[in-house]
């Protein structure tokens, strides 16, 4: 997909738009796709073209389904082209405001935005569990021979014991979840008007999944954290709340990690962005033990070395 042109992406949008491409710019958020913003006399759009190695954690089947049940809560934007053999999405183009609302109301803006996802009634036919992700994740490491850090194995056993402990948080409770709150996928207009974008992850999950997912991606502090998740709840933040999202920060930093070498291997450049989220994965992975489990284990940071 990346080596086509931009006189190519905009032949091609033209055709699928059945409308003149005046512009055709590359957009350079995302970490999953390639997105092109399209310019026609009349309108905008964005186009999105799956990145290298995306086939391999995508069911494109499910992303469109989940498009069209959620299309009446108007929380996405509007799409306008979708094909599930190619991954390729064509949708109108938002114009996000000046980033001068206070972060206080953007939280508040999403909580409310989660409750009306959570809330919803609607049940997507598949399902985000989080350690058959890291499973099936895992799988294309090892189909593959990607790298992974050598402690991994024995982080693997500590995460598996935990879900065991609380099975109920990821076998019950479920509701219809984004599952990737990364600031790419938050727009919010002029207006305040807030969309939840890029559903590619989204599936049945515990909804606290969703309010970790934007913590951490939003980097909120234990403040910030506290409110937002008030907002949510419509009540004080209690201790079972905040080991459920410390829970899952936890397995969305392992599985992120995972995620993000297989990217590496098929060409992306992330940085320490993978290294980043599993080092803090396993300290969080330590903390939650020590303060929720009564047990200790030995500080992990000397085992915490990538395969070369």
């Amino acid at each position: 997909m990346s080596a086509l042109s931009t006189t190519d992406i905009a032949r091609e949008a033209s055709e699928l738009l059945q409308e003149e491409v005046i512009t055709c710019e590359r957009i350079t958020q995302g970490m999953t796709n390639i997105n092109y913003l399209i310019s026609t006399p009349g309108n905008k759009y964005v186009y999105r073209l799956p990145g290298s190695g995306a086939e391999l954690f995508i069911n494109r089947y499910e992303e469109h389904d989940i498009i069209q049940q959620i299309s009446p809560l108007s929380i996405d934007v509007s799409t306008v082209h979708y094909e599930v053999t190619s991954g390729k999405k064509i949708t109108r183009f938002i114009e996000v405001g000046p980033d001068t609302a206070c972060r206080q109301t953007k939280n508040r803006m999403m909580a409310q935005l989660l409750q009306k996802l959570h809330h919803s009634g609607i049940t997507f036919r598949n399902r985000f569990c989080p350690m058959e992700k890291i499973i099936f994740y895992e799988s294309i490491l090892t189909a593959h021979h990607i790298p992974f850090f050598c402690d991994y194995p024995a982080i693997r056993e500590l995460l598996e014991r935990l879900c065991a402990s609380y099975p109920s948080l990821l076998q019950e409770h479920l509701a219809p979840c984004h599952n990737d709150i990364v600031p790419e996928n938050v727009l919010i207009t002029k207006e305040e008007r807030t969309y939840l974008i890029d559903w590619e992850y989204g599936g049945m999950n515990n909804c606290f999944w969703d309010l970790a997912s934007y913590s951490i991606e939003h980097r909120l502090n234990a403040a910030a954290e506290n409110e937002f998740v008030a907002t949510y709840l419509e009540r004080p933040v209690q201790q079972d709340d905040n080991m459920q999202l410390l829970l899952f920060k936890i397995l969305q930093d392992i599985l992120w990690a995972i995620w993000a070498a297989i990217k590496v291997h098929f060409g992306a450049d992330f940085g320490s962005y993978g290294p980043d989220r599993y080092v803090r994965g396993c300290n969080n992975l330590h903390q939650f033990l020590h303060q929720y489990e009564n047990r200790f284990i030995p500080d992990l940071s000397p085992l915490l070395s990538p395969l070369k």
